[in-house]
């Protein structure tokens, strides 16, 4: 995602003002969202009983992308393709609330730690 070593300070600024686009999201970039092909691809390997790597390679994708898919829409025994895309999409939606929307207490108190003088590092630690 490109945070820098001081990721506190970014990681206040973006609940603050907004959401920086995930790696997985990018379109025309290095990185690019699975596609239904490649989640079909997928079905496919498990059925084939075919290691996550094997699986990977067939898509062109790093084998960590093939096994976050695999983990987060019911692994081995439950991945199904057009399942997993409809919850991926779901989860792609925006405006999404952000955190410090939601919680007005939290908000407030790290608004009022900023103005009272606190770096960011302060306020996230």
């Amino acid at each position: 995602m490109g945070l820098d070593p001081n990721r506190s300070k970014q990681l206040i600024l973006v609940l603050l003002v907004g959401d920086i686009v995930d790696e997985e999201h990018r379109v025309g970039g290095q990185r690019r969202m699975l596609t239904e092909a490649d989640r079909e691809e997928i079905s496919r390997g498990i059925a084939e009983e075919l290691e996550g790597t094997v699986i990977a390679t067939r898509i062109g994708r790093c084998p960590s992308v093939v096994s976050r898919e695999i983990s987060r829409h019911g692994g081995r025994a439950g991945y199904r393709a057009v399942a997993a895309r409809r919850v991926a999409a779901e989860r792609r939606r925006r405006p999404k609330l952000r955190r410090l929307d939601a919680d007005p207490g939290l908000q407030a108190e790290v608004v009022k730690r900023l103005r009272a003088g606190h770096s960011p590092d302060q306020v996230a630690g």
